[in-house]
């Protein structure tokens, strides 16, 4: 079974219906936690824009937009020597982006920097897999504004508020501090 998981949650999970235990399964699709990018349209119009999370670190939200866990270590990429790793395996494309490894190494080591979360409607915009961390890290899509904070069953991205953000990221500070 160990083939076809990526560690302890998954086993966690299936052991539940194993064992033949009543459980359930939060609706909320997984999403991916960190900093918000995004672009508005051609037509400056906002419903136009384009957001997107690109991150080694998964996360789950409740129903009502609230952070439940994540996954991860709040680290930008958790792979141990994953930088150098990286350029050994595609120089061209980390030279290119990065320059030189000590630059991808202190964007790897670096706290999580979280300003929200995507859960994307995966019938819109699938996951996409990315090079950077050792092929773990992944982006999800929203488009449109009509996304920010919506209804469960939407593609959407969820911003915290401020109370939440320094939360959120102090724990990410604590964790990578040593």
């Amino acid at each position: 079974m160990q083939r076809c998981v990526y560690g302890d949650k998954e086993i966690f999970w299936l052991g539940q219906l194993y064992a033949g235990q009543d459980y359930s399964i939060n609706p909320v699709d997984g999403s991916v936690i960190g900093p918000v990018d995004g672009q508005t349209g051609n037509d400056g119009e906002s419903s136009n824009s384009n957001y997107y999370i690109c991150s080694a670190q998964i996360a789950h939200s409740d129903s009502e937009n609230q952070l439940l866990w994540t996954n991860g270590g709040l680290k930008t990429c958790k792979i141990p020597n994953s930088a150098e790793n990286d350029f050994q395996r595609e120089p061209d494309y980390f030279k290119d982006r990065y320059n030189e490894v000590s630059t991808l190494k202190g964007i790897y080591d670096a706290p999580l920097h979280v300003e929200g979360l995507i859960v994307p409607d995966v019938s819109v915009n699938q996951w996409m897999q990315i090079k950077e961390c050792s092929n773990y890290m992944y982006c999800a899509y929203a488009t449109g504004d009509k996304h920010i904070n919506s209804e469960l069953d939407a593609g959407r991205v969820i911003r915290f508020d401020d109370e939440k953000l320094k939360y959120i990221n102090d724990i990410s500070q604590v964790w990578n501090a040593n």
